[in-house]
């Protein structure tokens, strides 16, 4: 995946805020890499110009990847299916796609 010069590192803490005053109950490690997964092929050159519905296939065949590679670099071992983050992965990538709509 192509990253231009945006870093998720550098806007994580915003959505974290933003994401644990909208959704309290849910706590925000239990979803970052899922979110994470959404804006960072938000970045990806492959899809620029494209709607979330025309990617998401796409993305959900990348996901055991993505997520066996998170899995891998976290320690965690319980593996986390696509229908547990889809809806956390479209708001990554919607999120990201509304931030940066002038460059992707």
């Amino acid at each position: 995946m192509t990253q231009h010069n945006y870093r998720w590192e550098d806007y994580s803490d915003q959505y974290r805020t933003d994401w644990e005053r909208s959704n309290p109950n849910r706590p925000w490690n239990d979803i970052e890499h899922g979110y994470r997964y959404g804006w960072q092929s938000a970045m990806d050159d492959r899809y620029r110009g494209r709607s979330y519905t025309d990617i998401e296939s796409d993305l959900q065949r990348g996901w055991n990847d993505y997520d066996r590679t998170y899995r891998t670099s976290t320690g965690t071992q319980m593996e986390r299916t696509w229908d547990d983050f889809k809806d956390t992965v479209r708001q990554g990538w919607e999120r990201a796609k509304q931030q940066f709509r002038d460059t992707f």
